[in-house]
């Protein structure tokens, strides 16, 4: 085929089965035309030996006609297609549902992307007469055809021909130039130090018919590559076909067992990793605490108070859907007020009659352990829950709220019905007596509840600080927000988190 002429180029085309032939058939034809802009045309003709329908054989003719173009390096193409289907899907107007067509289409849009300026346009069967005629003329034997007309045999769908891959050729300046100079020349750098370094790490290395080697401790040499190298086989490990998207230290022990090696693996493959965007969108969110902990500690019992609002719960009788809780940080002393919505006027309000996060869940866990299946009742048992909590010793202090508030242990009702020595012992005239002197010592005994209190919160920062990841952000940083949050995508069993 003689060179063309021009930049503007006109490719017509036409497939179709044999009229004698059903849907699917064992032998196709399909006819294109070539025209440059001196109007010259240059035709081509296709026969198919392989079962195919007739929108299957328009792209066959399509992708036959953009291979031929892109080798002859046509920068502006004009397709003109007697099939609506072909035209309205690669202009994006109708959408492919079929599975093959999909591919059809892919494969087109890919051979598209080397020609900088293209349209295609649909015209009528009359209008594509003599890319029909070609059609028609691959029916016939080889030797009834003029040599103008070119022929070839196809024995697979365009969709299912392999690639080749390309060789990645290495770069005339890398991090091997010095190395192959000293072992080729003995070459060494001006600079001494870089020179001592040179002769010590060059034993390492070795050159075998012109490639670069070095010693490994897992196999006998592994071959040393360059960054453009080092990009293609980090990208085929990680996310080819022997890839699945693992973690550095992962990827880095594959390709050494590839026996491949460069000096900057580890940061390479964690920089390609970090870009990686299924990576990011599909990885595990990080539990980890990102900043320390700051432990609040409270000098004097109700003289600092914290105070939350509880997740939503079920409606209860009165309509209460909202629990308040609050907690004194010294005695642990727990007040909690069911509310229909939690408004400034209710929030203030319960903040005068009665003056978290940790709290708020043991007094929900206890409504719903005394509730049970039910959750009949919530509003009624909470006084019970309460009490429960203020008569239970806490971890930090050793200590019940209720001894540090009133100076002696309550007692409860089963102390009543199976008597302790203390309910044995009792006297009212000897009980006033002693619970003014418990009094008079329960101030010692909130410094030592104070003073426990201290050091366990010191051991709690100490284990938990030890286990902080800690991450800081810049204004105008890029981050990922979480889909669980946005709802930007389905999630399903394979979706991103």
């Amino acid at each position: 085929m003689e060179k063309l002429k021009g930049k503007n180029q006109n490719l017509r085309m036409h497939g179709n089965c044999s009229p004698w032939a059903s849907t699917l058939i064992a032998l196709l034809r399909v006819g294109m035309m070539l025209v440059n802009s001196a109007g010259k045309e240059y035709t081509y003709a296709l026969r198919f030996e392989f079962e195919t329908t007739n929108n299957e054989a328009e792209y066959e003719a399509l992708l036959a006609g953009l291979r031929i173009a892109k080798e002859m390096k046509i920068q502006e193409l004009i397709i003109f297609a007697d099939c609506q289907l072909v035209a309205n899907q690669v202009n994006r107007l109708f959408k492919a549902r079929q599975p093959v067509i999909k591919q059809y289409l892919e494969k087109a849009k890919e051979l598209l992307v080397s020609f900088p300026t293209y349209s295609i346009e649909h015209i009528k069967r009359d209008q594509n007469k003599k890319a029909d005629a070609l059609s028609k003329l691959a029916s016939m034997t080889f030797s009834k055809l003029a040599k103008e007309v070119l022929v070839e045999v196809l024995q697979e769908k365009s969709i299912t021909q392999k690639e080749v891959t390309n060789v990645t050729q290495e770069e005339e300046d890398n991090w091997m130039i010095p190395i192959r100079e000293f072992l080729q020349l003995g070459k060494l750098p001006d600079d001494p130090q870089k020179a001592r370094k040179l002769r010590v790490k060059a034993p390492l290395y070795k050159l075998m018919d012109g490639t670069l080697y070095r010693r490994s401790y897992l196999s006998p040499w592994l071959r040393c590559v360059g960054a453009a190298q080092a990009k293609d086989i980090i990208q085929e490990v990680h996310q080819g076909s022997c890839g699945m998207h693992s973690g550095s230290r992962w990827v880095v022990s594959k390709i050494i067992r590839l026996r491949y090696y460069w000096p900057s693996m580890h940061k390479d493959v964690k920089e390609l990793i970090q870009k990686c965007e299924a990576c990011q969108i599909y990885s595990s969110v990080p539990r980890k605490a990102k900043q320390e902990m700051t432990s609040i500690t409270s000098a004097w019992p109700f003289s600092q108070w914290g105070i939350d609002i509880v997740r939503l719960l079920p409606i209860a009788p009165g309509g209460t859907r909202f629990l308040v809780v609050t907690i004194d940080y010294f005695t642990k002393w727990v007040k909690a007020k069911p509310l229909i919505s939690p408004t400034g006027k209710h929030m203030e309000r319960f903040m005068w009659e009665y003056i978290v996060e940790v709290t708020n869940r043991e007094v929900v866990k206890g409504m719903e352990h005394r509730l049970g299946k039910t959750h009949q009742g919530r509003v009624d048992e909470l006084p019970q829950v309460l009490w429960v909590h203020r008569t239970t010793p806490k971890s930090s202090n050793r200590e019940t709220p209720f001894s540090l508030v009133y100076g002696s242990e309550a007692i409860i009702p089963i102390e009543i019905s199976v008597e302790t020595r203390r309910i044995q012992d009792f006297n009212h005239k000897k009980n006033e007596k002693r619970r003014k002197e418990d009094l008079d010592i329960l101030k010692e005994r909130r410094e030592i509840a104070s003073i426990k209190e201290a050091h366990y919160k010191q051991k709690l920062e100490r284990y938990y600080n030890k286990r902080v990841q800690s991450s800081t952000f810049k204004l105008g940083t890029y981050v990922l927000r979480l889909n669980s949050v946005s709802k930007t995508e389905f999630q399903g069993n394979m979706g991103p988190i």
